[in-house]
């Protein structure tokens, strides 16, 4: 998503998550962490346009 708004042409692109282990989802920070440097793939739903 991130990569997809900034070649959209979007300026630049705010990403939030809550504070290391202070997360309502168990790994939530570490996931996303994983996903936004590419060492984990996103478990999309079949709906989600890919692009």
């Amino acid at each position: 998503m991130i990569e997809y708004l900034v070649r959209a042409g979007a300026g630049g692109v705010m990403v939030v998550a809550c504070p290391p282990r202070d997360c309502w989802n168990r790994e939530g920070v570490t996931w996303l962490e994983e996903r936004v440097y590419n060492e984990r793939e996103a478990e999309l739903k079949d709906r989600v346009d890919r692009r």
